[in-house]
C-alpha cells in the first residue's frame, strides 16, 4: 500500500528552493483566492526538494503540514482546493497523501 512509502523514501532533504518569477506567476494565476499562494509555493518547493529520481510522486505528511501552519486549515480547507492545474493529488490515507506537480510547473522549475 502506498501509504507506507514514506519509510522507503528515505530522509527528507533540507534544501533552499527559489522559485522563478515565471513559476510564481503561474501559481498566483491558478490559485483560488481562498488559498494562500504561499501554501501552494511551499508545496511546489517541498515536491522539488523531496522528489526521488525514480518516482514522480512525493509523499506529503498532511498532518505535519497542519502542525507547520499551526492549525488544521491545510488539511481541511487548502489541500483540497489546490488546483489540479498545479498539483496532481492522490487520496489521503492515514494522514499522508502522494502528489506530483504538473509538467508546466516542473519544466519551469528545471530551467
Amino acid at each position: 500500500m502506498w501509504c507506507f512509502d514514506a519509510k522507503e523514501q528515505g530522509r527528507l532533504r533540507d534544501r533552499d528552493i527559489l522559485l522563478s518569477s515565471a513559476v510564481k506567476q503561474i501559481i498566483s494565476a491558478e490559485t483560488p483566492e481562498d488559498v494562500p499562494t504561499e501554501v501552494v509555493e511551499l508545496l511546489v518547493k517541498y515536491y522539488h526538494a523531496n522528489k526521488q529520481d525514480d518516482n514522480e510522486w512525493v509523499v506529503l505528511p498532511v498532518t505535519n503540514f497542519d502542525a507547520y501552519f499551526g492549525n488544521t486549515n491545510f488539511s481541511r480547507k487548502w489541500w483540497n482546493r489546490v488546483p489540479d492545474s498545479i498539483i496532481v493529488k492522490q487520496k489521503q490515507c492515514y494522514g499522508v497523501s502522494r502528489y506530483s506537480i504538473q509538467d508546466t510547473i516542473r519544466t519551469a522549475i528545471e530551467k
